[in-house]
């Protein structure tokens, strides 16, 4: 794909990201569980908001990720 250095960064940083929050949402999750077996209010929005960082994060990776690549895969198929 020839990415710039800064591009190859961008995207690791990104990435990076992506698998933390991912592991952190777990954690939460894993967490709330073994506090409490009942379901709980105040647990279901702390899980529903942990996984909707992720999923948010999710939107901004893939936007992040077609400025990075649209260009690039453009020229593949130009040539």
């Amino acid at each position: 794909m020839d990415l710039s250095a800064i591009k190859m960064c961008l995207l690791l940083i990104v990435i990076g990201i992506m698998l933390s929050l991912e592991a952190l949402n777990t954690g939460i999750e894993r967490t709330i569980d073994l506090i409490t077996e009942k379901e709980h209010p105040i647990a279901k929005v702390a899980k529903d908001v942990s996984a909707a960082a992720v999923f948010l994060f999710a939107i901004i990776s893939v936007i992040i990720g077609f400025l990075l690549f649209f260009e690039p895969i453009a020229q593949m198929f130009q040539s």
